[in-house]
């Protein structure tokens, strides 16, 4: 609840999106190991540096996966993909899980809401606000039955204007 409360302000470089998110998956590759969840890794080499707070983006993408590691069963797939898209740079997280409730979608972000899983709601929240401090978006959906898809949109423009004015 005091991450949630007490954000610093960011300190922004310019930064490598792939770079953080493959920092954060070699992290998370032990748990993944053990759990024989299987990741799937699609990264455009072609994304644009972007300004960023390495350190909160990070953040950002370690809540994504921890949430998506709460709900993939035992043999899953996790997949990370970065494209561009237009003016925005995205970024999204798909895995599997076990059963589909849209209700628990909707209070994921909610960090002091009704979802069971507490920590990941607090979690997303956080990534939320880093997200919006961006100029970006998180946004969360099912992709089918058994899928969610978490989705990070950066805005490209946005981030070169902030570099101008800084």
């Amino acid at each position: 609840q005091q991450a949630y409360a007490r954000l610093e302000r960011p300190r922004l470089r310019m930064e490598a999106l792939n770079g953080i998110a493959q920092e954060v998956l070699r992290a998370a590759q032990e748990s993944l190991s053990r759990r024989r969840i299987r990741l799937v890794k699609k990264l455009s080499p072609d994304l644009p540096a972007l300004l960023l707070d390495a350190a909160r983006i990070r953040r950002v993408i370690e809540n994504i996966i921890a949430c998506a590691l709460e709900s993939v069963p035992g043999g899953g797939r996790l997949r990370v993909d970065t494209r561009r898209a237009g003016a925005y740079v995205v970024l999204e997280v798909v895995h599997d899980r076990s059963r589909a409730d849209s209700d628990v979608l909707e209070q994921l972000f909610v960090p002091f809401g009704s979802a069971p899983a507490t920590g990941a709601a607090i979690g997303l929240g956080v990534a939320q606000q880093i997200v919006r401090e961006h100029g970006g978006e998180i946004r969360v959906r099912t992709d089918d039955s058994w899928s969610n898809v978490f989705s990070v949109t950066l805005p490209v423009v946005d981030n070169q204007d902030r570099r101008r004015s800084a």
